[in-house]
Protein backbone atom coordinates (compact mmCIF):
# COMPACT_ATOMS: atom_id res chain seq x y z
CA UNK A 1 0.00 0.00 0.00
CA UNK A 2 1.59 3.84 -0.59
CA UNK A 3 0.81 6.67 1.26
CA UNK A 4 2.05 9.99 1.45
CA UNK A 5 4.39 10.08 4.63
CA UNK A 6 4.63 13.78 4.30
CA UNK A 7 0.56 14.41 5.14
CA UNK A 8 0.57 17.32 2.58
CA UNK A 9 -2.73 18.46 2.61
CA UNK A 10 -3.74 17.13 6.41
CA UNK A 11 -5.68 20.11 8.52
CA UNK A 12 -3.54 19.77 11.48
CA UNK A 13 -0.57 21.41 9.63
CA UNK A 14 -1.95 24.63 9.15
CA UNK A 15 0.61 27.42 8.14
CA UNK A 16 -1.45 30.22 8.98
CA UNK A 17 0.99 32.95 6.97
CA UNK A 18 0.31 30.89 4.03
CA UNK A 19 -3.02 30.96 4.41
CA UNK A 20 -3.03 34.25 5.27
CA UNK A 21 -1.32 35.25 2.09
CA UNK A 22 -3.56 33.33 -0.16
CA UNK A 23 -6.46 35.38 1.04
CA UNK A 24 -4.90 38.71 0.56
CA UNK A 25 -3.77 37.34 -2.66
CA UNK A 26 -7.62 36.32 -3.86
CA UNK A 27 -8.93 39.42 -2.02
CA UNK A 28 -6.81 41.83 -3.93
CA UNK A 29 -7.95 39.90 -6.95
CA UNK A 30 -11.55 40.90 -6.15
CA UNK A 31 -10.22 44.61 -5.42
CA UNK A 32 -11.17 43.76 -1.94
CA UNK A 33 -9.78 44.76 1.46
CA UNK A 34 -6.78 42.25 2.36
CA UNK A 35 -7.20 39.94 5.68
CA UNK A 36 -10.13 38.01 6.91
CA UNK A 37 -12.16 41.33 6.93
CA UNK A 38 -11.94 41.31 3.27
CA UNK A 39 -13.22 38.07 2.75
CA UNK A 40 -17.39 39.51 2.85
CA UNK A 41 -16.40 41.96 -0.21
CA UNK A 42 -14.43 38.78 -2.01
CA UNK A 43 -17.93 36.81 -1.29
CA UNK A 44 -20.16 40.02 -2.42
CA UNK A 45 -18.08 40.13 -5.44
CA UNK A 46 -18.31 36.29 -6.60
CA UNK A 47 -15.28 35.00 -5.47
CA UNK A 48 -16.15 31.28 -4.75
CA UNK A 49 -13.60 28.81 -2.32
CA UNK A 50 -11.82 27.66 -5.29
CA UNK A 51 -10.93 31.40 -5.83
CA UNK A 52 -9.06 30.54 -2.78
CA UNK A 53 -7.87 27.59 -3.40
CA UNK A 54 -5.90 28.42 -6.54
CA UNK A 55 -4.34 31.02 -4.53
CA UNK A 56 -2.79 28.98 -2.16
CA UNK A 57 -5.75 28.45 0.07
CA UNK A 58 -5.50 24.88 -0.47
CA UNK A 59 -3.29 21.18 0.04
CA UNK A 60 -0.02 21.58 -1.33
CA UNK A 61 -1.10 18.31 -3.05
CA UNK A 62 -3.50 21.12 -5.34
CA UNK A 63 -3.78 20.02 -8.75
CA UNK A 64 -2.02 23.37 -9.70
CA UNK A 65 0.99 22.58 -7.50
CA UNK A 66 1.13 18.60 -7.78
CA UNK A 67 2.66 18.25 -4.28
CA UNK A 68 5.85 20.41 -5.18
CA UNK A 69 7.55 21.89 -1.78
CA UNK A 70 8.33 25.27 -0.51
CA UNK A 71 4.97 26.23 -2.55
CA UNK A 72 3.66 28.37 -0.56
CA UNK A 73 0.10 26.71 0.37
CA UNK A 74 -1.73 26.70 3.53
CA UNK A 75 -1.84 22.63 4.20
CA UNK A 76 1.98 22.29 3.06
CA UNK A 77 2.33 18.63 5.07
CA UNK A 78 4.68 18.11 8.23
CA UNK A 79 7.77 19.38 6.30
CA UNK A 80 6.76 22.27 3.66
CA UNK A 81 9.98 21.56 2.09
CA UNK A 82 9.80 17.75 1.52
CA UNK A 83 6.26 18.16 -0.65
CA UNK A 84 4.12 14.89 -1.64
CA UNK A 85 5.97 12.22 -0.68
CA UNK A 86 3.97 9.10 -1.14
CA UNK A 87 6.37 5.69 -0.10
CA UNK A 88 4.99 1.81 -0.87
CA UNK A 89 5.12 0.16 2.88
CA UNK A 90 4.07 -3.93 3.35
CA UNK A 91 1.44 -2.41 5.28
CA UNK A 92 -1.33 -3.85 3.52
CA UNK A 93 -3.67 -6.92 4.34
CA UNK A 94 -6.15 -8.67 2.35
CA UNK A 95 -8.03 -11.96 3.29
CA UNK A 96 -10.02 -14.65 1.44
CA UNK A 97 -12.41 -17.05 3.28
CA UNK A 98 -14.50 -19.24 1.43
CA UNK A 99 -16.03 -22.59 1.20
CA UNK A 100 -15.77 -24.33 -2.19
CA UNK A 101 -17.57 -27.57 -3.34
CA UNK A 102 -16.80 -29.44 -6.88
CA UNK A 103 -18.57 -32.50 -7.95
CA UNK A 104 -17.40 -34.46 -10.79
CA UNK A 105 -19.05 -37.21 -12.52
CA UNK A 106 -17.65 -39.61 -15.76
CA UNK A 107 -20.54 -42.06 -17.16
CA UNK A 108 -20.37 -44.10 -20.00
CA UNK A 109 -23.21 -44.82 -22.61
CA UNK A 110 -25.80 -42.91 -20.27
CA UNK A 111 -28.55 -42.96 -22.74
CA UNK A 112 -28.82 -43.76 -26.39
CA UNK A 113 -27.23 -41.72 -28.38
CA UNK A 114 -24.65 -40.95 -26.02
CA UNK A 115 -20.87 -42.78 -25.76
CA UNK A 116 -20.16 -41.34 -22.73
CA UNK A 117 -20.19 -38.07 -20.85
CA UNK A 118 -18.13 -35.71 -18.41
CA UNK A 119 -19.74 -33.44 -15.97
CA UNK A 120 -18.57 -30.75 -13.06
CA UNK A 121 -20.35 -28.21 -10.94
CA UNK A 122 -18.72 -26.03 -8.91
CA UNK A 123 -20.14 -23.64 -6.19
CA UNK A 124 -17.91 -21.36 -4.16
CA UNK A 125 -19.93 -19.52 -0.60
CA UNK A 126 -16.56 -16.59 -0.67
CA UNK A 127 -15.67 -13.22 0.91
CA UNK A 128 -12.48 -11.37 -0.25
CA UNK A 129 -11.93 -8.30 2.13
CA UNK A 130 -9.27 -6.19 1.44
CA UNK A 131 -8.09 -2.60 1.79
CA UNK A 132 -7.96 -1.53 -1.35
CA UNK A 133 -9.55 -2.28 -4.19
CA UNK A 134 -6.82 -4.49 -5.89
CA UNK A 135 -5.09 -6.80 -3.13
CA UNK A 136 -2.32 -7.60 -6.33
CA UNK A 137 -1.02 -4.23 -6.65
CA UNK A 138 -1.72 -2.63 -3.60
CA UNK A 139 -3.30 0.96 -4.15
CA UNK A 140 -3.88 4.03 -1.91
CA UNK A 141 -5.22 4.18 1.61
CA UNK A 142 -8.63 5.47 1.93
CA UNK A 143 -6.93 6.97 5.12
CA UNK A 144 -3.51 8.19 5.08
CA UNK A 145 -3.91 8.77 9.07
CA UNK A 146 -5.37 5.05 9.82
CA UNK A 147 -4.05 2.83 8.03
CA UNK A 148 -6.52 -0.24 9.44
CA UNK A 149 -9.29 2.70 8.83
CA UNK A 150 -10.91 0.86 6.15
CA UNK A 151 -11.42 -2.66 5.37
CA UNK A 152 -13.51 -4.21 3.26
CA UNK A 153 -14.72 -6.47 -0.05
CA UNK A 154 -12.25 -6.28 -2.56
CA UNK A 155 -13.58 -5.20 -6.33
CA UNK A 156 -12.75 -8.73 -7.18
CA UNK A 157 -15.19 -10.17 -4.32
CA UNK A 158 -18.54 -12.23 -5.09
CA UNK A 159 -20.30 -14.10 -2.65
CA UNK A 160 -21.48 -16.81 -4.90
CA UNK A 161 -19.67 -18.23 -7.75
CA UNK A 162 -21.54 -21.16 -9.69
CA UNK A 163 -20.03 -23.25 -12.35
CA UNK A 164 -21.60 -26.34 -14.76
CA UNK A 165 -19.79 -27.91 -17.39
CA UNK A 166 -20.42 -30.89 -19.45
CA UNK A 167 -18.42 -32.66 -22.26
CA UNK A 168 -20.90 -35.13 -24.42
CA UNK A 169 -19.48 -37.35 -26.24
CA UNK A 170 -22.18 -38.61 -28.83
CA UNK A 171 -22.78 -40.63 -31.82
CA UNK A 172 -21.47 -40.77 -35.42
CA UNK A 173 -18.57 -38.45 -34.40
CA UNK A 174 -20.21 -35.38 -33.01
CA UNK A 175 -18.91 -33.83 -29.38
CA UNK A 176 -21.42 -31.39 -27.66
CA UNK A 177 -19.85 -29.41 -25.04
CA UNK A 178 -21.33 -26.84 -22.23
CA UNK A 179 -20.40 -24.20 -20.12
CA UNK A 180 -22.21 -21.63 -17.87
CA UNK A 181 -21.28 -19.47 -14.95
CA UNK A 182 -23.88 -17.64 -12.78
CA UNK A 183 -22.05 -15.44 -10.06
CA UNK A 184 -23.17 -12.86 -7.36
CA UNK A 185 -22.36 -9.34 -7.82
CA UNK A 186 -19.39 -7.09 -7.40
CA UNK A 187 -18.78 -4.53 -4.88
CA UNK A 188 -18.45 -0.89 -4.96
CA UNK A 189 -16.98 1.60 -2.47
CA UNK A 190 -19.22 4.99 -1.99
CA UNK A 191 -17.26 7.63 -1.91
CA UNK A 192 -18.05 11.58 -1.75
CA UNK A 193 -17.04 13.86 -5.40
CA UNK A 194 -14.22 13.15 -6.61
CA UNK A 195 -13.75 9.53 -5.48
CA UNK A 196 -10.46 9.41 -2.54
CA UNK A 197 -7.30 11.23 -4.47
CA UNK A 198 -4.30 11.83 -2.95
CA UNK A 199 -3.88 14.90 -5.63
CA UNK A 200 -7.10 16.85 -4.70
CA UNK A 201 -8.72 19.09 -7.41
CA UNK A 202 -8.73 22.77 -5.97
CA UNK A 203 -10.76 23.42 -2.74
CA UNK A 204 -11.39 19.82 -2.36
CA UNK A 205 -9.87 19.46 1.40
CA UNK A 206 -13.04 21.89 2.57
CA UNK A 207 -15.59 19.80 0.50
CA UNK A 208 -14.80 16.02 0.47
CA UNK A 209 -11.88 15.58 3.16
CA UNK A 210 -13.81 14.44 6.32
CA UNK A 211 -10.80 12.38 7.82
CA UNK A 212 -8.96 15.56 7.43
CA UNK A 213 -5.63 13.33 6.43
CA UNK A 214 -5.13 15.28 3.23
CA UNK A 215 -6.68 13.07 0.81
CA UNK A 216 -10.70 13.93 -0.48
CA UNK A 217 -13.48 12.19 -2.13
CA UNK A 218 -13.46 10.34 1.35
CA UNK A 219 -15.29 7.07 1.97
CA UNK A 220 -18.97 7.44 2.61
CA UNK A 221 -19.48 7.89 6.54
CA UNK A 222 -20.76 5.30 8.04
CA UNK A 223 -19.54 2.31 5.33
CA UNK A 224 -16.69 0.76 4.28
CA UNK A 225 -14.82 0.05 1.58
CA UNK A 226 -16.99 -2.20 -0.99
CA UNK A 227 -19.90 -1.67 0.96
CA UNK A 228 -22.69 -1.03 -1.67
CA UNK A 229 -23.73 -4.85 -2.92
CA UNK A 230 -23.13 -5.65 0.52
CA UNK A 231 -24.86 -4.06 3.79
CA UNK A 232 -25.18 -1.00 1.80
CA UNK A 233 -27.84 -1.70 -0.77
CA UNK A 234 -30.16 0.11 -3.01
CA UNK A 235 -33.20 -0.16 -1.22
CA UNK A 236 -31.81 1.40 1.57
CA UNK A 237 -28.70 3.58 0.73
CA UNK A 238 -31.07 6.80 1.41
CA UNK A 239 -30.73 5.74 5.27
CA UNK A 240 -27.24 6.25 4.66
CA UNK A 241 -27.30 9.30 2.74
CA UNK A 242 -29.86 11.04 5.23
CA UNK A 243 -27.23 9.64 8.12
CA UNK A 244 -24.16 11.89 6.12
CA UNK A 245 -26.30 14.80 5.39
CA UNK A 246 -27.82 15.32 8.81
CA UNK A 247 -24.47 15.14 10.39
CA UNK A 248 -22.08 16.64 7.83
CA UNK A 249 -23.53 18.48 5.01
CA UNK A 250 -22.92 22.40 5.36
CA UNK A 251 -20.66 21.83 7.79
CA UNK A 252 -16.76 22.13 7.21
CA UNK A 253 -14.31 19.84 7.19
CA UNK A 254 -11.00 19.40 9.20
CA UNK A 255 -9.25 21.72 7.42
CA UNK A 256 -11.96 24.35 7.03
CA UNK A 257 -12.23 23.97 10.70
CA UNK A 258 -9.01 24.62 11.28
CA UNK A 259 -9.15 27.91 9.35
CA UNK A 260 -12.11 29.03 11.25
CA UNK A 261 -10.15 28.31 14.41
CA UNK A 262 -7.19 30.13 13.94
CA UNK A 263 -9.82 32.93 13.17
CA UNK A 264 -8.95 33.16 9.17
CA UNK A 265 -12.24 32.83 8.30
CA UNK A 266 -16.21 32.16 9.85
CA UNK A 267 -18.19 29.13 9.19
CA UNK A 268 -20.27 31.59 7.12
CA UNK A 269 -17.83 32.53 4.83
CA UNK A 270 -17.15 29.19 4.33
CA UNK A 271 -20.39 28.11 3.70
CA UNK A 272 -21.30 31.52 1.12
CA UNK A 273 -17.77 30.05 -0.77
CA UNK A 274 -18.99 26.46 -1.06
CA UNK A 275 -16.11 25.53 1.00
CA UNK A 276 -17.88 23.31 3.07
CA UNK A 277 -19.12 19.11 2.88
CA UNK A 278 -21.93 19.13 0.29
CA UNK A 279 -25.05 17.67 0.45
CA UNK A 280 -26.03 14.35 -0.79
CA UNK A 281 -28.63 13.54 -3.79
CA UNK A 282 -31.06 10.63 -2.13
CA UNK A 283 -31.30 8.17 -4.79
CA UNK A 284 -34.56 7.83 -6.64
CA UNK A 285 -36.99 5.10 -6.58
CA UNK A 286 -35.86 2.13 -8.54
CA UNK A 287 -32.23 2.61 -8.29
CA UNK A 288 -30.08 0.05 -9.04
CA UNK A 289 -27.21 -1.93 -7.59
CA UNK A 290 -24.63 -3.18 -9.83
CA UNK A 291 -25.22 -6.24 -11.71
CA UNK A 292 -24.79 -10.28 -11.29
CA UNK A 293 -23.34 -12.48 -14.27
CA UNK A 294 -24.88 -15.04 -16.11
CA UNK A 295 -23.44 -16.75 -19.65
CA UNK A 296 -23.71 -20.01 -21.04
CA UNK A 297 -21.58 -21.48 -23.67
CA UNK A 298 -22.97 -23.82 -26.05
CA UNK A 299 -20.50 -25.71 -28.85
CA UNK A 300 -20.44 -28.15 -31.10
CA UNK A 301 -17.83 -30.12 -33.03
CA UNK A 302 -17.39 -32.83 -35.50
CA UNK A 303 -14.43 -35.58 -35.14
CA UNK A 304 -13.42 -36.86 -38.68
CA UNK A 305 -10.57 -39.23 -38.64
CA UNK A 306 -9.16 -39.25 -42.14
CA UNK A 307 -6.38 -40.58 -41.58
CA UNK A 308 -5.09 -43.19 -38.85
CA UNK A 309 -2.72 -39.84 -37.89
CA UNK A 310 -5.38 -37.38 -39.17
CA UNK A 311 -7.84 -35.63 -37.71
CA UNK A 312 -10.25 -32.87 -39.05
CA UNK A 313 -12.79 -31.02 -37.01
CA UNK A 314 -14.91 -28.60 -37.63
CA UNK A 315 -16.82 -26.94 -34.86
CA UNK A 316 -19.26 -24.02 -34.15
CA UNK A 317 -19.68 -22.25 -30.64
CA UNK A 318 -21.73 -20.33 -29.23
CA UNK A 319 -20.68 -17.78 -26.12
CA UNK A 320 -23.76 -16.40 -24.15
CA UNK A 321 -25.54 -18.90 -26.01
CA UNK A 322 -29.17 -17.39 -23.94
CA UNK A 323 -27.87 -13.65 -25.14
CA UNK A 324 -28.11 -12.43 -21.09
CA UNK A 325 -27.41 -8.95 -20.64
CA UNK A 326 -25.12 -8.40 -18.64
CA UNK A 327 -24.11 -5.05 -16.03
CA UNK A 328 -21.28 -4.25 -14.30
CA UNK A 329 -18.45 -6.42 -14.91
CA UNK A 330 -15.19 -4.94 -13.74
CA UNK A 331 -13.97 -2.45 -14.62
CA UNK A 332 -17.17 -0.57 -16.43
CA UNK A 333 -19.02 -0.89 -13.02
CA UNK A 334 -21.89 1.52 -11.58
CA UNK A 335 -19.64 4.55 -10.43
CA UNK A 336 -19.42 4.74 -6.41
CA UNK A 337 -18.76 8.73 -6.54
CA UNK A 338 -22.11 9.79 -5.43
CA UNK A 339 -23.65 12.99 -6.67
CA UNK A 340 -24.42 16.08 -4.80
CA UNK A 341 -28.00 17.53 -4.77
CA UNK A 342 -29.29 19.90 -7.17
CA UNK A 343 -30.43 20.30 -10.90
CA UNK A 344 -26.82 18.75 -12.36
CA UNK A 345 -27.40 15.19 -10.87
CA UNK A 346 -25.65 12.66 -13.66
CA UNK A 347 -26.80 9.30 -14.33
CA UNK A 348 -24.23 6.14 -14.20
CA UNK A 349 -23.89 6.70 -9.83
CA UNK A 350 -24.74 4.90 -6.90
CA UNK A 351 -27.59 7.65 -5.94
CA UNK A 352 -28.99 8.77 -9.51
CA UNK A 353 -29.09 5.45 -11.49
CA UNK A 354 -32.27 3.91 -12.63
CA UNK A 355 -32.49 0.61 -14.42
CA UNK A 356 -33.45 2.71 -18.09
CA UNK A 357 -30.30 4.68 -17.20
CA UNK A 358 -27.67 1.83 -16.89
CA UNK A 359 -25.00 2.68 -19.11
CA UNK A 360 -22.58 -0.18 -17.78
CA UNK A 361 -23.95 -3.33 -20.12
CA UNK A 362 -20.99 -5.95 -20.88
CA UNK A 363 -19.90 -5.12 -24.51
CA UNK A 364 -17.67 -8.09 -26.69
CA UNK A 365 -14.55 -6.63 -24.96
CA UNK A 366 -10.80 -6.69 -27.06
CA UNK A 367 -9.62 -9.74 -28.92
CA UNK A 368 -11.66 -12.85 -28.20
CA UNK A 369 -12.32 -11.57 -24.55
CA UNK A 370 -16.19 -10.80 -24.08
CA UNK A 371 -16.89 -12.57 -20.86
CA UNK A 372 -20.99 -11.95 -20.15
CA UNK A 373 -21.14 -9.65 -23.62
CA UNK A 374 -23.47 -10.31 -26.63
CA UNK A 375 -23.84 -13.57 -27.84
CA UNK A 376 -21.21 -14.66 -30.77
CA UNK A 377 -20.97 -17.06 -32.99
CA UNK A 378 -17.81 -18.59 -33.92
CA UNK A 379 -17.18 -21.26 -36.63
CA UNK A 380 -13.71 -23.45 -36.35
CA UNK A 381 -11.91 -25.80 -37.85
CA UNK A 382 -9.12 -27.63 -36.77
CA UNK A 383 -6.59 -30.28 -38.40
CA UNK A 384 -4.45 -32.44 -36.51
CA UNK A 385 -1.28 -34.49 -38.55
Amino acid sequence: MYYDTNHVGAARYLDKNAALNAINATNASFNCPAGPGGIGCAIAAGAAITDYANNGLDSAGNANNGGFPNSGYAFPGANPALGNNEMLDPIGKSTYNGLDISLKQQLRNPMPGVKGLNLQVSYSLSRLDSMARDQDFGGALADFDNYNHYFGPSALDRTNQFSFGGIFNLVHGFQLSLIAHADSSLPETLTLTPGFSATPDPGQIFRSDLTGDGTTGDVLPGTNVGSFGRSVTPSNINKYIDAYNSKYAGNPTPAGQALVSAGLITTTQLQQLGGVAPTLADAPAGQVGLGSLFTADLGLTYIAKIHESITLQPSVTFYNVTNSQNFDQFPNILSGVLQAAGTSVASGYANSTTYGERNTHVTLGSGVYGLGGPRVIEFGLKLTF
